[in-house]
């Protein structure tokens, strides 16, 4: 039987978790007044600071998609493909890397 496909646990956190909001003069901050804190982090351009916001919610959508890749890939393999797509393995290795670089690992 084929190996599973190993990944990490990638649901700790190290960095303050969303929701993370911005406005339209470019400040963000995190709101965690549930909490007793808000953390202000500074003043973006309205790009930047949009795209700021996003980032916890698009990790875990990167997170969400590389899990179903790897099920993808191990179904594939469990039903005796000797080399699952090219591509999903690709869209793997630059996902664990996008994830890496944003909880902080290798840039």
């Amino acid at each position: 039987m084929p190996a599973k496909t190993k990944t990490k646990n990638m649901n700790t956190h190290t960095h303050t978790p969303g929701p993370w909001l911005a406005n339209d003069d470019g400040l963000v901050w995190s709101d965690h007044t549930s909490l007793g804190k808000q953390n202000v982090i500074g003043a973006f351009t309205q790009a930047d600071a949009a795209l700021i916001a996003s980032a916890p919610e698009l990790l875990e959508l990167c997170k969400t998609v590389l899990r179903r890749l790897d099920q993808e890939h191990d179904e594939r393999i469990a039903k005796g493909e000797s080399r699952p797509s090219f591509i999903c393995g690709a869209m793997r290795g630059d996902l664990r890397a996008a994830i890496a670089k944003a909880k902080g690992g290798e840039k």
